[in-house]
């Protein structure tokens, strides 16, 4: 029976070595399991992001369908997943990471992008992520952040929707 169902073997170099594929799967998996769960965060803050980059990933896929699951259910709704999130909710995924932090940084991962990845998906990872860090930056302020970067507040609520970076009730609150 092994020979019948073994028909195809397909070898691929793990996570840890396509460090470049973890952002991608990370907006991925957030924003399925965000659907899946009926809860909506504004992604992960730049420290939880730097770690789950620095992170070697053993478990590869799999393992990183499992943290964002678990880190998705663990925040709190409409709020940035934080570093602390991380440590509450995976522990053993925050201490791997905090000791092998120095080597990934998001930059090296965005420098990493460019000739992996097809034009548009790169473009869309580097305004997510910008986003995140606009809005992070401005306390998730819409009028500073359409102003800082020099969109109409429709042109920055279609992006924040498009990202998954806006819960419902946002776009009636005037802040």
């Amino acid at each position: 029976m092994y020979h019948r169902i073994r028909g195809l073997s397909i070898k691929l170099t793990p996570l840890s070595g396509r460090p470049t594929d973890i952002l991608p799967l990370l907006s991925y998996f957030i924003a399925h399991h965000e659907r899946r769960v009926g809860r909506r965060t504004l992604g992960l803050s730049p420290e939880a992001l730097t770690l789950l980059l620095a992170y070697g990933w053993p478990g590869n896929v799999r393992e990183l369908s499992a943290v964002t699951s678990a880190l998705v259910l663990h925040a709190d709704d409409g709020e940035l997943i934080s570093e602390e999130t991380l440590r509450d909710a995976v522990p053993e995924v925050h201490e791997a990471a905090r000791r092998s932090e120095a080597t990934v940084s998001p930059e090296a991962v965005a420098e990493g992008i460019s000739g992996t990845r097809p034009f548009f998906e790169a473009v869309e990872m580097f305004e997510r992520a910008y986003l995140v860090r606009i809005g992070n930056a401005l306390n998730w302020h819409k009028s500073r952040m359409s102003e800082q970067l020099k969109l109409d507040r429709k042109g920055l609520y279609m992006r924040l929707k498009r990202y998954g970076l806006m819960a419902a009730n946002d776009e009636t609150e005037e802040s």
